[in-house]
C-alpha cells in the first residue's frame, strides 16, 4: 500500500491513522475535535484553510466563528460525505493533494491549520512553503504533529508516517518560514477517579436466593483530558506550534533543503 494515495482510506490491523464517520466513537471524536476547540478563538471572522481536513469534522467546528472555511483532503469519498453532512455557505470540502501546489493565489487567508497531516506528507518542506504562501501578511499558521522524541519506535514502524519531528527540529524549520512560533507540548492525559458509595438496604427484606448487597460499592470513572504543556515538560506526545509572520524569502530556504534531503 502507498502510504501517501492510501493515506485517507487506508490502515493496517495495528495502527489506524484516520477516523471513519460511519465507525468512529464519540470519546475518540472528541479526542480528535480538542486541537480544533483549542484553535476555535483564532478562527472568529476570519478566512481560513484547513489542510488535511478529513471529513470535515473539524471544518465543520470552524465555520460555527469563520466568515470563511476551507478544506483540503486527497480522499474523495470522505470530502463527499463532509460535503453532504456539513454543507453550510461558509464552508467549502475540496479534494486536493497537498504534496501538490495549493489550489489558491497567494495571500488568501487569515488562518491556516493542520492537524495530524504534515507528517505523511513525502514533499513536507513544499505543503509548508504553500501554507506559508497563501497566509496574508498578518496571518497565523497552528500546526499540530506527533513528536518523535515520544515513542521513536512506533513511529519508525508506522508506514504512514513519513516525516516526524522532534520538537529543536521542527521550531528550527518554521522560524525559517515564521518571525514568531511559539511551541508547545500537546498531550492526551489518561485519568480516572474512584469513589466508594455506602450501600443501605433492608436485611428482612431479603428472601433466600437472591443477592445480598455488599456494604458499598466501587465507583470507578475514566476520562481523557487534553492538555498543552512547556515543550520541556517531560516528553509530550504531540507538538503545537502557532506561527506569525510569514516570511516572504522562504521558499528560497525550501528549496535549498529539498535539494539537500533529494
Amino acid at each position: 500500500m502507498d502510504p501517501q494515495t492510501e493515506l485517507a482510506a487506508g490502515q493496517t490491523p495495528s495502527i489506524e491513522e484516520c477516523i471513519s464517520p460511519h465507525s468512529v466513537s464519540p470519546t475518540l471524536l472528541a479526542v480528535h475535535l480538542a486541537p480544533y476547540r483549542y484553535a476555535l478563538p483564532f478562527m472568529v471572522d476570519k478566512e481560513v484553510l484547513e489542510v488535511g481536513c478529513n471529513w470535515g469534522y473539524g471544518s465543520h467546528l470552524f465555520a460555527h466563528a469563520a466568515r470563511r472555511i476551507v478544506g483540503l483532503d486527497v480522499n474523495r469519498e470522505f470530502v463527499n460525505y463532509g460535503n453532504s453532512r456539513f454543507a453550510q455557505n461558509n464552508l467549502d470540502l475540496m479534494v486536493h493533494d497537498v504534496n501538490e501546489p495549493l489550489p489558491f493565489s497567494d495571500e488568501s487567508f487569515d488562518v491556516v491549520f493542520s492537524s495530524e497531516v504534515i507528517e505523511h506528507i513525502a514533499n513536507y518542506l513544499g505543503c509548508l512553503r504553500e501554507m506559508q504562501r497563501v497566509l496574508r501578511s498578518d496571518g497565523v499558521l497552528i500546526l499540530k504533529t506527533p513528536n518523535l522524541a515520544y515513542a521513536p519506535r512506533w513511529h519508525a514502524l508506522n508506514p504512514y508516517h513519513l516525516k516526524v519531528f522532534r520538537p529543536s527540529e521542527l521550531e528550527e524549520l518554521l522560524k525559517a518560514h515564521f518571525d514568531d512560533v511559539q511551541l508547545q507540548g500537546f498531550c492526551e492525559r489518561y485519568e480516572h477517579s474512584v469513589k466508594r458509595i455506602e450501600n443501605s438496604f433492608d436485611p428482612f427484606a431479603i428472601p433466600f436466593g437472591q443477592r445480598i448487597p455488599y456494604p458499598f460499592t466501587i465507583e470507578v470513572k475514566a476520562w481523557v483530558e487534553p492538555k498543552l504543556v512547556d515543550i520541556d515538560e517531560g516528553v509530550p506526545s504531540n507538538l503545537l506550534a502557532i506561527c506569525r509572520g510569514p516570511k516572504r524569502n522562504a521558499r528560497e530556504y525550501s528549496k535549498l533543503e529539498l535539494s539537500k534531503s533529494a
